[in-house]
């Protein structure tokens, strides 16, 4: 999903929290995933038993992982980095990897940064193979998308989803056996990775775990995404049943007299129901302030020690963006895609010290989960202004196909 350029800046001036899934570079790095690439080797000459790599090497007199600190291309190996080293040659197929299980149903995607060395020769040339010698899994290869040498370049081999089951070969190829780079030079392959997932995901070039896996814009968080699902466009969904992100935190209380600004980008799936919990700063069964969707009918409030019902009710199915804001003297404006929707004084926070912020769900049985997306959530320390509002609505509408 693009990002619409055309509106200005999105305010960020007293965020305290912020998440967004389309910013695949500052925030979403996909859903928690393993590495099924055994990495090879170390700094030198490579053997077949090193590490636990259990498919064979061919070339070996041509293959070396190297060790930190060296640059190519502008780029310095760092020690956290496995880059591997091809003397290209005229003799035989080179290729390193490692069997695997594969999956049946699942996506698999290998991906991987490499630098070819200044003047190679590039022909119609392998990068990287599955082999499929068992199962009937998959098969398939990538080839270098282009000519260009002595420069860092990424490329990722999507293949699925997967028709059955079967020992599986997956190996780092240059050249392949057949057409290859030229006789002289050397390629380099760096952090290699392959996974298996339900849906065609976006990419990054490092190991991922769950409590690394969706980055808050302004750090000073940790989401765990193992309790959320994915759409085939790996962004998350929250199913209504059991999906929910929780942080472990108090940083978010809110006193009388405390400004705030609650802000998101939503696709409801669902209206009637008891509290669609949005986003909830929560201490065990009790709220500091909720973002929500109201029994029954779905509309929109943001709910402190009283209730402020409002009559808005989000189009199901379609993205609308939300900001509701609290002065320092207690007004309460709520907006939608831009526009005030309702206005109230004297709007109060419950009296009690959350520890949880919660996205998609209270943290327990009292209210229902959201069903839905939310693709954007933001907590400021401020209330933003009508003029903040609306140009943060412009910079999503494009995005997001708002009216």
């Amino acid at each position: 999903m693009a990002v619409a350029n055309a509106y200005g800046k999105v305010v960020t001036s007293g965020s305290v929290f912020m998440y967004d899934v389309g910013d695949t570079y500052n925030s979403y790095l996909g859903e928690p995933t393993t590495n099924v690439f055994k990495h090879y080797g170390t700094t030198g000459q490579g053997s077949a038993a090193d590490n636990a790599v259990n498919f064979d090497i061919q070339g070996t007199t041509g293959f070396i992982r190297l060790g930190y600190g060296q640059t190519f291309g502008g780029y310095t190996i760092q020690p956290n980095d496995v880059v591997y080293k091809y003397n290209l040659g005229s003799n035989g197929c080179h290729y390193h990897g490692n069997t695997v299980t594969i999956p049946s149903g699942k996506y698999a995607t290998f991906s991987f940064d490499y630098y070819v060395s200044p003047g190679t020769t590039i022909e119609n040339s392998y990068l990287a193979n599955f082999e499929n010698y068992g199962g009937s899994a998959l098969g398939g290869g990538v080839s270098a998308p282009n000519s260009l040498t002595g420069v860092w370049q990424t490329v990722t081999l999507t293949l699925g989803p997967t028709g059955g089951s079967g020992t599986q070969a997956m190996f780092l190829y240059p050249g392949g056996c057949g057409p290859r780079f030229g006789n002289t030079g050397y390629i380099l392959y760096k952090n290699p990775q392959v996974e298996f997932l339900p849906h065609k995901t976006p990419f990054t070039q490092t190991s991922r775990s769950v409590s690394g896996s969706l980055l808050p814009l302004v750090g000073n968080s940790t989401i765990n995404l193992s309790n959320v699902s994915f759409d085939s466009n790996a962004q998350i969904v929250f199913d209504g049943t059991d999906d929910g992100i929780i942080i472990n935190t108090s940083q978010f209380n809110k006193t009388n007299g405390d400004p705030i600004t609650v802000e998101c980008v939503i696709k409801p799936q669902r209206n009637a129901g008891q509290y669609q919990d949005i986003i909830v700063n929560r201490n065990n069964s009790q709220y500091n302030w909720m973002l929500y969707q109201h029994t029954n009918d779905g509309s929109i409030q943001l709910h402190g020690s009283d209730q402020y019902k409002s009559t808005y009710i989000p189009t199901l199915n379609q993205y609308v963006h939300i900001v509701a804001t609290v002065d320092a003297s207690g007004n309460y404006v709520l907006y939608a895609n831009g526009e005030v929707k309702q206005t109230v004084s004297g709007w109060t926070y419950a009296g009690m010290s959350p520890s949880q912020l919660c996205i998609g769900i209270f943290g327990d049985a009292r209210y229902e989960p959201y069903q839905g997306n939310i693709d954007i959530a933001k907590i400021y320390n401020r209330a933003l202004s009508s003029s903040e509002v609306k140009q943060n609505y412009n910079k999503y509408k494009t995005r997001f196909n708002l009216p």
